[in-house]
């Protein structure tokens, strides 16, 4: 008897080194085991038989993948060499510039030599000069700080640091070798020389690490090489401190490089990246050493990610058929997704590769061969498929030719025990009979209640199941179908149940609570109620408590009511059904499940996001129990977390969820239009999100196709795509087509689900911001009253959707330019707190809001206290969700310069502005609006604390982030002339003063240009006159503003500011 499992471990060999490109013959692969010889010949056969057939129905997917490739922008791009940087080198005092050695995000690197010790170092400056902001210049010297503090030989060393005109710069050992990058850029190392290099590179950044540093960007780019070859780590400027963490990481931002960052950096995780993130760095530096490649590397940022956080690397030895196999074990180690599962700090990493340069035993281990099946099965499920096959054809050989080596007295011992066996096989028979005797009585009640219910569905509905109700525990079924149809079969149903009022009360409560949960899925919310209720006070008093059909009826009416906007009762019967749903039988636990499904839903309304996704998990983990991992209702789940981590500002987490339920979706058999429609959702917000609006409006309108073809062209489901493609066209400034989408979403909500909606306030709001643009207020305040009418004649005015409607309307109101109206805010907010609701995100915004209209009326007093209380109920209930949390932070900095205050306290609200809304170096998303609103409170900020001086250089980043936005610019040139004006009225003609006001006019000059060039003119924007004829009366002006401020602003006027 021969041993299966290595047959499989050398056919798994055999396709290994076929893949790449090397042919081994069986007598080779046998040379140790000629016993397996047959064995692997048939199944080496068999795979190359297996692969014929499958090559002709991979080709044409292999083509139009290579299409999409082609059209696929790649993301690892040169830095473009044409910089708005100086062109001359500057002159740095003790210190002559030689040449320049490079730039990065952040600084350029100049090769200089220092004249008193005559010695050749790299000075490096902060890039952009002037322009840099002050996060801009806390990281450089953050960089600075984490480098002095390191003494180690493979760790560039610093020599001395200063500042010269206003602008900090460092110098640093001048590394004659290159970059690592540079090496390795034709040609990959020999294992050995990539090993020592490694080694040394480890023991640096173990030492880093015991002194409380991580590195966060290790990569060839970021090693240099001494004359003799010594490699050194430079290019600190991601490095954090593990004890205190980064004041300059925002949380959530994705830092590093992805090719060589570690899983839990490329999902966001910052908490969680810590030295042994640069242990896995490491693993891919030498990674690249030996193949000539990184581990992962994709046509797109997104797509490198995903390869990071879900995919296995190639084997070096795949790649590169001569590196050692130890070698490969120790850099694979280094690669494992699970931080536990790498070297448990970089000198383990060390020493290991200097057992490997000694040729000592490793104590790293490769995979087991049933692990390293498992991740090749994952890879080629066709061929593990057939090897599995082989492996079982095998087995039952096997088992066939044991049963022949039996002996006889083992055939006579089975025979004594088949006999006893009969004898207990009957007795259990009659023991069965009479159980069965004994439940025909039962059987014969449950036929006739079977039977009263299947006439009574008959007779509604005159077809057996024509919506699916199979389907309906699931809530998720495949088609609705016809909904106004469904609507007039519903009604029938009702009226029936009303007429038949001699139905038992099981019966009656069975087919109340099936007809209420059909109106739940057509989202019937007002139409299920009464039945639903009925149902459940049947079964309360018939059924015991923790009976599975009376928490059904719970989850049920409290889907009702959750629909209808009752949160408080809908949770409350949640949890009841919970508590009662506890058994692990099938069936019990799939109901369970459905209740996590609906009450995650029900937090994501609330905005609750870390309870969704705990609920969401809960019901994944049950699903996946009983469905398996690929079951279309695991799908759901997977898209309902994607969903709530959208909502919550996630957007990798989300995409990577939205895309593992897609995946599911893409293999159900009758899924493939509903898979296709939540990937080209997904697609839109991904892109929507990265600033790229035409693809966002194109992966939209593709879904909007797809749905029209397979539901309908009135199915509520398009009313999320409509509106998304509204909002989309809307900030692609195409205002008459978003207004068109708005329509289409608008008809469809009224016509299939009325707008008395706990989600219709936020359609309303971007409607209304829509309408601003259009210049029609009127109309989007005449939507917000029409949905108000609808709110009050379904619920009442006193209703938590009243209240969010009437803080969506007045954040309209305000934007334009109308002023919030204090007394509908204040309805809201008695609204909110009579109904329990002040959990809710819009009360903190209706808060805000009240210190916005008593600020309107110049009470900033008490319109900072509002201010004030809702900025810490947002502190205390949505920390993660900034974008509100911003503007309200924004609007009390507003109320406190207006009071003139210049604290502290004010001082720490900007401060925090400016870390919220700075963007960080990596980002899938563009610059916000508000930071350049935050630089401009700065500005002022200063100004009340008497420091002119330091304006221009918070102002200057405006010119480079925002060289676009006319509005910015504008008031950019307004504070430059500010500054100059009040400079010029000081006594005194010192230098330093005269080159402040050459900087003024020269940044205000800047800003003017950009501005034109974005399309400014005086009829387009609010031009302070006064400001601008100051400028005018000056007569050192550089002659293109002179002919620029002549050609474009308005004749001069008396007035002076």
């Amino acid at each position: 008897m021969f041993d299966q499992s290595r047959v499989i471990e050398i056919l798994m060999r055999w396709e290994e080194s076929h893949d790449a490109g090397r042919c081994i013959s069986p007598e080779d692969l046998c040379k140790d085991s000629p016993e397996l010889l047959g064995a692997v010949r048939d199944g080496i056969a068999r795979l190359q038989k297996a692969a014929r057939l499958l090559e002709a129905s991979m080709v044409r997917t292999q083509r139009e993948a290579a299409e999409a490739f082609r059209e696929s922008p790649s993301h690892d791009t040169p830095i473009d060499g044409n910089h708005d940087s100086p062109t001359k080198s500057p002159q740095i005092p003790g210190y002559e510039i030689l040449g320049e050695l490079g730039r990065g995000g952040m600084g350029v690197v100049y090769r200089a030599k220092h004249l008193r010790l005559n010695r050749i170092v790299a000075l490096k400056m902060i890039l952009g000069g002037g322009h840099a902001s002050a996060a801009d210049m806390s990281r450089f010297l953050s960089e600075a700080q984490a480098v002095a503090s390191l003494q180690h030989p493979h760790i560039v060393q610093i020599f001395e640091t200063g500042e010269h005109g206003g602008l900090p710069y460092f110098t640093l050992e001048f590394m004659a070798g290159g970059s690592l990058a540079a090496k390795v850029a034709t040609n990959p190392l020999p294992p050995r020389d990539a090993a020592m290099i490694v080694e040394q590179l480890a023991r640096g950044m173990n030492y880093a690490h015991t002194q409380g540093v991580v590195h966060r960007d290790l990569k060839p780019e970021n090693v240099m090489l001494s004359a003799d070859g010594t490699p050194k780590i430079t290019d600190f400027g991601l490095a954090k401190s593990i004890e205190a963490g980064s004041s300059l990481t925002q949380s959530g931002a994705v830092m590093g490089t992805p090719s060589y960052m570690a899983p839990e950096q490329a999902r966001g995780e910052t908490k969680a990246v810590g030295p042994l993130a640069d242990v896995y760095a490491l693993g891919a530096v030498l990674y690249r050493l030996v193949t000539g490649r990184p581990p992962f590397q994709a046509a797109t940022l997104l797509d490198t990610i995903q390869q990071v956080v879900n995919d296995e690397p190639v084997q070096p030895s795949r790649l590169m058929s001569q590196t050692p196999k130890d070698l490969e074990t120790i850099c694979l180690k280094c690669l494992r997704k699970e931080p536990h599962q790498r070297y448990r700090n970089a000198l383990e990493l060390a020493e290991d590769l200097g057992r490997f340069l000694r040729h000592e035993p490793i104590t790293a281990r490769p995979v087991s061969a049933i692990e390293r099946a498992w991740r090749w099965a994952k890879r080629n499920p066709g061929r593990s498929s057939l090897i599995g096959a082989l492996a079982a054809s095998i087995i039952v050989a096997l088992a066939g030719m044991t049963i022949l080596w039996l002996r006889a007295d083992h055939r006579e011992r089975l025979a004594n025990f088949n006999a006893e066996q009969a004898k207990e096989q009957k007795r259990l028979a009659d023991e069965k009979a009479e159980i069965a005797r004994q439940q025909e009585e039962i059987a014969l009640a449950e036929a006739a209640k079977s039977l009263q219910l299947a006439k009574f569905m008959t007779d509604v509905f005159e077809a057996p199941d024509p919506l699916g109700f199979h389907a309906a525990s699931s809530h998720t079924p495949e088609r609705l179908g016809d909904t106004m149809t469904a609507r007039k079969l519903l009604q029938r149903g009702l009226e029936n149940l009303e007429r038949q009022r001699d139905l038992p009360e099981d019966v009656r409560a069975a087919l109340l609570d099936r007809v209420g949960s059909v109106c739940l899925i057509l989202g019937q919310f007002k139409t299920a109620e009464k039945p639903l209720k009925e149902a459940l006070a049947i079964r309360r008093r018939l059924l015991p408590a923790d009976h599975i059909d009376l928490a059904q009826s719970k989850y049920h009416v409290g889907w009702a009511l959750q629909g209808l906007g009752d949160y408080q009762q809908c949770e409350t019967l949640y949890r009841e059904a919970l508590s009662a749903l506890q058994d692990e039988k099938r069936d019990v636990a799939l109901e369970r499940a459905n209740v996590h499904f609906r009450l995650g839903w029900l937090y994501i309304e609330t905005e609750e996001h870390p309870k969704a996704e705990a609920a969401f998990q809960e019901a994944l983990a049950i699903r996946k129990k009983y469905l398996g991992p690929q079951a279309r209702e695991v799908a759901m789940i997977h898209i309902a977390l994607a969903a709530c981590q959208f909502d919550a500002q996630k957007e990798i987490p989300a995409a990577l969820n939205g895309y593992s339920g897609v995946t599911i979706l893409m293999k159900q058999a009758n899924s493939d239009h509903l898979a296709q429609i939540a990937k080209c959702f997904f697609d839109s917000v991904l892109a929507a999100n990265s600033g790229d609006m035409r693809g966002a409006e194109r992966h939209v309108l593709r879904g909007i196709n797809l749905m029209h073809t397979s539901l309908g062209a009135d199915h509520p489901y398009l009313i999320l795509f409509y509106a998304q493609l509204a909002v989309i066209r809307h900030l692609m400034g195409k205002i008459d087509d978003a207004e068109s989408s708005f329509q289409d979403a608008i008809r469809i909500w009224k016509q299939e689900v009325g707008l008395a909606h706990p989600q219709i306030p936020r359609l309303a709001l971007y409607y209304g911001f829509l309408q601003i643009d259009r210049r029609d207020i009127k109309r989007g305040l005449a939507f917000f009253d029409e949905v108000l009418v609808a709110i009050e004649q379904r619920f009442g005015r006193q209703h938590p959707i009243a209240a969010n409607t009437l803080v969506c309307m007045n954040i309209v109101r305000q934007r334009a330019g109308i002023g919030a109206d204090l007394d509908s805010i204040q309805e809201a907010l008695r609204i909110f707190e009579a109904r329990h609701q002040t959990h809710s995100r819009y009360y903190y915004v209706g808060l805000a809001m009240n210190g916005d209209a008593y600020a309107a009326r110049r009470d900033f007093v008490t319109a900072e206290k509002w201010l004030q209380r809702a900025l810490e109920g947002y502190q205390r209930s949505f920390k993660g969700f900034e974008s509100e949390y911003i503007n309200i932070l924004q609007d009390l900095v507003d109320v406190q310069q207006a009071q003139g205050k210049a604290a502290a306290e004010v001082d720490r609200n900007i401060k925090e502005l400016e870390r919220l809304t700075k963007p960080p170096l990596v980002s899938i998303r563009p610059p916000a609006v508000e930071y350049g609103w935050t630089l401009f409170r700065r500005a002022r900020h200063l100004q009340l604390n008497g420091e002119l001086h330091a304006i221009p250089d918070v102002l200057r980043p405006i010119l480079k982030t925002f060289s676009n936005n006319r509005r910015f610019l504008i008031d950019a040139a307004d504070w430059f002339f500010y500054c100059h004006r009040e400079a010029a009225r000081t006594r005194g003609s010192s230098g330093a003063r005269v080159r402040y006001e050459q900087d003024c006019l020269r940044d205000a000059g800047e800003a003017l240009r950009l501005a034109t060039l974005a399309g400014w003119s005086v009829d387009k924007s609010n031009v302070r006159p006064a400001t601008f004829d100051y400028a005018r009366s000056l007569s050192d002006l550089p002659a293109p503003l002179m002919r620029m401020l002549a050609e474009t602003l308005p004749k001069p006027r008396d007035s002076v500011r």
